[in-house]
């Protein structure tokens, strides 16, 4: 299970039920496989996604440069250890 490692301020964590709850998540029956994270933060939600659905590709943004640039270093260092 991939779970949220990056503590952010305004993370969306402790939400994933209610958001889970009320999304519109149906857009996965529709055989949709991409996804597009504008507040990225953390990632608990985009983590979340990863755990019920391995094969999405996403769009994951933030305004916070250096967040995206610790991402980004993430990736470049071992793409997996995002799934792990």
């Amino acid at each position: 299970m991939v779970r949220p490692w990056l503590k952010y301020p305004g993370g969306k964590a402790s939400l994933l039920p209610a958001i889970w709850a009320v999304g519109p998540w149906d857009l996965w029956g529709t055989g949709a496989r991409s996804y597009h994270e504008v507040f990225l933060g953390g990632g608990a939600l985009y983590l979340s996604l990863l755990n019920r659905r391995p094969d999405v590709r996403a769009r994951l943004s933030d305004s916070n440069e250096d967040l995206i640039d610790a991402w980004r270093t993430l990736i470049d260092v071992d793409p997996l250890l995002i799934r792990s």
